[in-house]
């Protein structure tokens, strides 16, 4: 099982029924990534939890699949698509970590608070290169720092020496903006919502 899986499939129930912190912040994120978007569009989403942003990027997009390596997170999120009566999207237990990868395939791909939470984030930025049909969108939201804030600089390393939690990649924005670029991507929009934690949301595209 994956390092992290055991303790977001004990929160899923909780993490599903939770509010939204900053609602403004998530408007806005979906606003941004449906600019991107059209009713042709073929979209995948890695690290999707409970499924509520695919659901509701699905009625603007052809169709949409969310994946995720908690199985109670997938669990929750079919449930939710079968109470909204969404046909077109679907979800699946999967890792982009051990993800097998075919031709492109997607015009756009959601990676959304999971890149700092990835073994390898540039594995990760190579394979959704690979998946993207080139002029295809990469929209991501990442945390960016160098180390925890507080009491959870303390924490977070010994959760994550016991498996119970992912290991957070330590990077500054530059950093993550140098991966996306050596991974092959041009970036086209750049958003840095306020907050005590620095998060980048990124609109990056495979080139022509």
């Amino acid at each position: 099982m994956a390092r992290g899986a055991t303790l977001f499939n004990l929160m899923a129930r909780r993490y599903s029924r939770a509010p939204i912190a900053d609602m403004a912040s998530y408007e806005k994120k979906l606003a941004i990534t449906r600019k991107y978007l059209t009713p042709e569009s073929e979209v995948f989403e890695f690290g999707c939890g409970t499924g509520s942003t695919a659901l509701l990027h699905a009625p603007y997009v052809k169709h949409i699949h969310g994946t995720d390596y908690a199985t109670k997170m997938i669990e929750i999120a079919n449930e939710k698509r079968a109470e909204a009566g969404v046909q077109n999207a679907t979800f699946a237990v999967d890792n982009i970590d051990t993800l097998e990868i075919s031709e492109a395939r997607y015009d756009a791909i959601l990676g959304l608070n999971i890149l700092h939470l990835l073994e390898n984030v540039d594995n990760a930025l190579q394979k959704v290169h690979t998946l993207l049909k080139p002029g295809g969108y990469f929209i991501s939201s990442s945390v960016c720092m160098t180390r925890p804030p507080g009491v959870f600089r303390f924490i977070l390393p010994v959760m994550g020496f016991l498996q119970i939690f992912p290991r957070i990649e330590s990077m500054n924005e530059e950093q993550l903006l140098d991966k996306f670029r050596r991974a092959g991507f041009t970036l086209e929009e750049q958003w840095n919502p306020d907050g005590e934690i620095k998060v980048v949301f990124l609109v990056a595209r495979k080139p022509v």
